[in-house]
């Protein structure tokens, strides 16, 4: 009984599937018999040239700056104070505190933490001149039992190994 059932079930399926395709097929042949469809015009010999996509000029830039911000938050998820440093100039001065007071206290925080997050995101950016470019962003910061969410304003300048921040503020949002 089961074999007969499994037989039936068999021939059931191949008809669901085989009866479509035969009337497609018969449908479709019949169709290109007594076809009186309208030609196809010839494809225009002039058509509208393709537009070109002029290249981005600031492409590079933004690469640029987005690498950078990238690297400059991988360093503070890996706690590297030198890597951190890396990323800022030697004349920085900014939130009352120049280079080596700024590699103080970020010192401190890497220290006390024993997990940092960041997240950096919706990153704006104004090139004033090709060599200092001011860069706006949300950042969202974890650090072990407190978090905080702000706008972080940069300037960064284009030094001998790359860009540098010289200043940067943050705000609460």
């Amino acid at each position: 009984m089961k074999d007969t059932v499994l037989i039936l079930t068999g021939w059931l399926i191949v008809l669901a599937i085989a009866i479509p395709l035969i009337i497609g097929l018969v449908v479709g042949a019949s169709m290109c018999s007594h076809d009186q469809r309208t030609p196809t015009p010839d494809p225009d010999p002039n058509p509208d040239p393709t537009p070109i996509t002029p290249p981005d000029p600031n492409a590079e830039i933004r690469h640029e700056i987005t690498s950078f911000l990238r690297g400059w938050a991988l360093s503070w998820g890996i706690k590297d104070i030198s890597r951190f440093m890396q990323h800022y100039s030697s004349d920085f001065n900014s939130r009352g505190m120049n280079y080596s007071q700024l590699r103080s206290y970020q010192k401190g925080i890497f220290s006390k933490s024993s997990h940092i997050y960041i997240k950096v995101y919706d990153i704006d950016w104004n090139k004033i001149s090709p060599e200092r470019v001011n860069v706006s962003f949300k950042q969202l910061l974890k650090l072990d039992d407190r978090s905080d969410k702000g706008i972080v304003n940069m300037e960064i300048v284009k030094e001998s190994g790359g860009w540098k921040i010289v200043s940067e503020t943050w705000r609460q949002y």
